[in-house]
Order: C-alpha cells, then sequence, then structure tokens
C-alpha cells in the first residue's frame, strides 16, 4: 500500500487534473463521486471550478483496487480496533457505512463493509 493509501486507509490514487477533466468526469473513471474527492481536497472551494495541475487524492473504488470485507462487531470491539484489524482508519470505515452516525456508538451484531488493506 503506497502512502497516499496508508494516510487514508483506503485505497486512494493521485490524480493530476488535465484539460478537459471535470470532478464528474474524474468520479466516473475511479468509480467514486464528486463529495469524496471534494472532501479530501480542500483546495476545491468550488466542486464546478477545478484547475489544470491539481494534484488531486481521490478514492480508488475501481474493481481490483480495493478489497472490503463484511465485519460483524463483537463485544468489547469499537471501530478503532477494527480498523486495526484490517490496516484502515476509523474515517474510511465511516466512509463506506453511512448508517455510522456516531463512530463512537456501534452495536455488537452490526456488520460493516471495511476496506481490507491486509
Amino acid at each position: 500500500m503506497d502512502a497516499l493509501s496508508k494516510k487514508h486507509g483506503r485505497c486512494f490514487a493521485l490524480h493530476t487534473v488535465e484539460k478537459g477533466d471535470n470532478l464528474s468526469k474524474i468520479a466516473t473513471h475511479y468509480n467514486t463521486n464528486v463529495k469524496m474527492i471534494t472532501k479530501y481536497n480542500a483546495i476545491i472551494t468550488d466542486p464546478s471550478h477545478i484547475v489544470i495541475g491539481w494534484k488531486l487524492e481521490v478514492p480508488d473504488e475501481r474493481p481490483g483496487k480495493q478489497k472490503y470485507a463484511a465485519h460483524t462487531v463483537a463485544a468489547g470491539e469499537n471501530l478503532g480496533k477494527i480498523a486495526k484489524v484490517y490496516l484502515t482508519t476509523v474515517e474510511a470505515i465511516v466512509d463506506c457505512n453511512p448508517e455510522i452516525t456516531n463512530p463512537s456508538l456501534i452495536h455488537v451484531g452490526s456488520v460493516f463493509r471495511v476496506p481490507d488493506n491486509r
């Protein structure tokens, strides 16, 4: 896993903006969405305006790029412990599971989609 992916706990690509690019086109290429790209790139203040040459950190969800596991929460676990097992981050787990509204409160028996970087 490269340094960029380790930083975010899931598979990421560094995309250099080229002539003709827009966030929708970039998102489609990496099988992600504009919201996720803007989340990881503070340089983007207006999603309708990006600049040629910008280097964007883009979640890479193309088939074969990122593995996922289905994890059932056991007694005594929290997202930090689960993240360590799969070599990911709490933020990456929360990104994959919109039903997690409070990362500090998860329930035994809940099943989460977890980026698996083992």
